[in-house]
């Protein structure tokens, strides 16, 4: 063997001897690389940073109380329990949850232009209407248009609650599998407004056209309106071109399907109650956000039902705010065989009477309602309050009449074998003080 050739395996044994060390020093970089990230990634470390950076880019305090949890794939996602958001310094929270969930892609994060979100998961969240609205007073105006974000595996509220003025939605269930703007949109809802002793469930769903501010919308319930120990299922189709813009909404083309049962009542004497009776409403007409924060419009309506109720329709216009205010009119069709005989002719679609109703007060209806019905030389000019006629209503023993005040006239009344001619009374409730028939007398001789 040659020298050269003997010195060939002493030239290369260092190089083969250097790739463990390379590896060594590779496995501690990875493993210090694991560890930072680890560290940084720690699940307490990590929620903290990102309610941070949210919370002062919102100007608001978000927090949580126990362990966080958070994963990478297959894509991030990070669950918060108990979490809490309000206003710095704010006594009450806007918005609090048992448990919040967020995922999001690995695009949103890299990029971050686009406003994509995977999931959000919210169990027994509740809103405060009043806190919102001081936060939202309290930011800053903005010349950037809304936008709506993209949900690509949907949203889901379970056992949600919003807390208005008096007013709270309970048990609030959302199932929105999919949302993209521009894309159509189907939420399934659920839940049930309480206000004072009047509670009402509903479940249904809520479908858009185009999912955004500007769309086609249309929505279908179900439910039971509930006040006391009175009872009464119903359901409704509401559709419209809802325009949720920067100063107002409106709900254009309105179209509303709406039935349901009375209460049923109990026949002296029978051991169960007989099924109430069933009525209709249909409408439309134009609906808007009043100056004060209300719902205000046009509307046009036909109410019917089974031969216990009247049948009538009518137009006009409401108001419905911190105050009530309605004018409506039109024309009643049938007239109710168990309600009192009117004098002449039965009433029908072919000899109609004409109504007028107007209301201006509080939401509770304890002011007067101004009732004005006319066929013919038929005249009736009352006001009344809705409290009084409830009342009246549930009392088994009183005064056979109404508690009203106000006119009527008529050509002629029969009562038995007596016949009157050009009839005119004027009514006055016991706790009236002849103010109320006054007015009315005013507006049947069209005097101020």
């Amino acid at each position: 063997m040659s020298p050269a050739a003997a010195a060939t395996p002493t030239t290369r044994t260092p190089k083969r001897r250097r790739w463990p060390r390379v590896l060594a020093v590779l496995a501690i970089l990875l493993l210090a690389a694991a560890w930072w990230i680890d560290h940084q990634l720690e699940p307490h470390r990590l929620a903290n940073t990102v309610l941070a950076r949210a919370g002062a880019a919102l100007g608001l305090e978000l927090s949580y109380e126990g362990d966080p949890d958070y994963a990478l794939r297959p894509e991030p996602r990070l669950r918060l329990p108990r979490f809490s958001a309000r206003v710095p310094g704010a006594a009450t929270p806007l918005l609090t949850a048992d448990r919040l969930e967020v995922s999001l892609p690995w695009s949103t994060i890299l990029d971050g232009e686009a406003v994509v979100i995977t999931r959000i998961e919210l169990d027994a969240p509740r809103l405060d209407l009043a806190a919102l609205n001081a936060w939202l007073d309290s930011r800053p105006p903005s010349d950037a248009p809304f936008e709506l974000p993209t949900l690509t595996d949907g949203l889901r509220i379970t056992d949600g609650r919003i807390d208005g003025d008096g007013w709270s939605l309970q048990a609030l269930e959302v199932s929105l599998p999919r949302l993209v703007p521009q894309t159509p949109a189907d939420a399934l809802i659920a839940g049930e407004f309480r206000r004072a002793d009047l509670a009402v469930d509903f479940r249904g769903r809520l479908q858009q056209a185009t999912a955004g501010l500007r769309s086609p919308t249309l929505a279908e319930f179900a439910g039971t309106w509930s006040a006391g120990d009175i009872a009464m299922p119903w359901q409704f189709k509401l559709g419209g071109d809802l325009d949720l813009g920067d100063e107002a909404w409106r709900l254009g083309h309105l179209s509303l399907a709406a039935d349901g049962r009375l209460p049923p009542a109990t026949a002296e004497g029978a051991e169960t109650a007989a099924p109430g009776p069933a009525w209709q409403l249909g409408a439309s007409g134009d609906l808007g956000a009043t100056a004060d924060g209300g719902i205000g419009g046009g509307l046009r309506f036909s109410f019917g039902g089974e031969d216990q109720l009247p049948a009538l329709d009518g137009e006009g216009e409401l108001a419905i705010g911190d105050t009530i205010a309605l004018d409506f009119a039109g024309l009643l069709t049938r007239w109710p065989a168990t309600w009192p005989v009117l004098p002449g002719a039965a009433v029908t679609a072919d000899d109609p009477l004409a109504w007028s109703l107007t209301y201006t007060g509080d939401r509770e209806l304890g002011a007067p309602v101004s009732l004005h019905a006319e066929r013919g030389d038929t005249r009736l000019f009352t006001r009344l309050t809705v409290p009084e006629l409830q009342a009246w209503l549930e009392t088994e023993t009183g005064s056979p009449l109404p508690p009203l005040a106000g006119t009527f006239e008529a050509p002629s009344l029969q009562f038995g074998s007596v016949s009157f001619e050009g009839v005119r009374l004027r009514i006055e409730d016991d706790g009236d003080d002849g103010d109320a028939a006054a007015d009315a007398d005013a507006a049947a001789t069209g005097s101020p």
